[in-house]
């Protein structure tokens, strides 16, 4: 189905060009630059948490009923948040979404959880340096 398929990219897109690329340009000049928290680009993170909220309203997975490779994606993106002072988890959507993909997901536990964790010991380890 096309128009399935034209949904599926543009939340790929949404992953990478912006939620993803926001969150980058953020947090890892904090975490291997040493540079202080930038307010603007918090908020930038923020305005994309809230179109993925709404993308979510109504919808079980981020492009419809089932699960897509672009739930995939932006579970990885947005599971690196949690290593960060973003709390994505007060979007009501985006906090049953990420549920939702963590315990429907394929193999999420091999796939994301386990780099998460590591994820989050590096950025622990940088953060006293």
């Amino acid at each position: 189905d096309p128009k399935a398929r034209a949904l599926v990219d543009q939340r790929l897109y949404f992953d990478i060009g912006t939620l993803y690329q926001r969150f980058a340009d953020y947090f890892y000049p904090q975490v291997f630059g040493g540079a202080p928290a930038d307010k603007e680009k918090a908020s930038k993170i923020e305005d994309s948490l809230k179109l993925l909220d709404t993308f979510l309203e109504g919808q079980k997975y981020v492009a419809g009923p089932n699960l897509t490779v672009a739930d995939l994606s932006l579970i990885a993106s947005v599971s690196s948040f949690e290593a960060s002072d973003i709390d994505f988890k007060k979007y009501p959507n985006v906090k049953r979404w990420y549920e939702t993909v963590r315990s429907t997901a394929p193999g999420y536990q091999e796939a994301n959880e386990k780099g998460l964790e590591a994820f989050k010991g590096l950025v622990n380890s940088m953060l006293k340096k």
